[in-house]
């Protein structure tokens, strides 16, 4: 929807801001490799789906106690890289709570030292689109479980990797139940926004459930695994076993895990 509505908006005149809920949901950056941020084990035993998004920045945690929002703006060249603009509507809440929000200098929004929201940004030169996450309801056990990767796994590669903040919810920060609901009523309320209705978009649904979008993205890595006490090696491209070394760095060009999915070695041998 986001993708849909970044290059077909018209923001000369207005700027969109979205508010949406998402089941329970890994989603990791543009350009991160999964296999260093997702615990795949924690995410298929509790069935939570692993997405990838248009934007760069980290992996974040979905569910229906977390608001998602998405600020979409005319382009200009000073609100590339800049997260003020796009995070003024979130910021301007919280402060009508009480509270005493502020942007840190990985742009995550913070009350006390506590991350509320993260944010990340795309754009096409035509539009430019901030989103973020705001807990607004306790659920940090679920969201540390399944973004983190296991501790076992030997992974090198040159992705960009999620920097861990301690988060809260805006519900333990004033120490009192809020729901989803409240919030949803004071942008409803405030005279900067109007609500408009959407006709169902044509959204590009087999793009982004995609094997090749959610796993082939991954930037290219290696991966050391222990068989028969011997340490192996494994080069992956785009989600795939494409070399294998031994520890004295002879190719194994006979081995049964070439050609192989990573992701299903990992789920037989991991």
């Amino acid at each position: 929807m986001e993708e849909y509505l970044l290059e077909n908006l018209d923001t000369r005149t207005s700027d969109y801001f979205l508010l949406y809920v998402n089941t329970d949901s890994v989603v990791v950056g543009r350009n991160q490799n999964i296999f260093e941020e997702v615990n795949l084990a924690y995410c298929k035993q509790h069935q939570i789906d692993i997405c990838r998004r248009i934007s760069g920045g980290g992996t974040v945690f979905h569910f229906l106690g977390n608001l998602n929002w998405c600020h979409i703006s005319s382009f200009s060249l000073t609100k590339v890289n800049r997260y003020d603009w796009a995070a003024a509507p979130i910021i301007n809440y919280l402060l009508s709570l009480g509270l005493k929000p502020y942007l840190t200098p990985r742009n995550a929004i913070e009350v006390g030292a506590l991350k509320l929201s993260g944010q990340a940004q795309f754009t096409n030169r035509k539009n430019v689109l901030s989103h973020g996450t705001l807990l607004v309801e306790p659920g940090q056990s679920k969201l540390q479980a399944a973004i983190e990767a296991s501790k076992s796994l030997k992974i090198r590669s040159k992705a960009a990797s999620s920097v861990r903040s301690k988060t809260s919810s805006i519900s333990e920060v004033l120490q009192q139940e809020l729901k989803l609901s409240a919030v949803l009523e004071y942008f409803r309320n405030n005279e900067n926004f109007i609500e408009e209705t959407l006709p169902k978009l044509p959204v590009n649904y087999q793009k982004f459930r995609s094997h090749e979008w959610i796993w082939q993205r991954c930037p290219n890595f290696y991966a050391q695994h222990k068989f028969a006490e011997e340490e192996l090696e494994l080069q992956v491209s785009k989600d795939k076993i494409i070399a294998i070394k031994n520890e004295k760095g002879h190719l194994l060009v006979d081995s049964p895990f070439l050609n192989q999915t990573y992701e299903s070695f990992l789920e037989s041998y991991g």
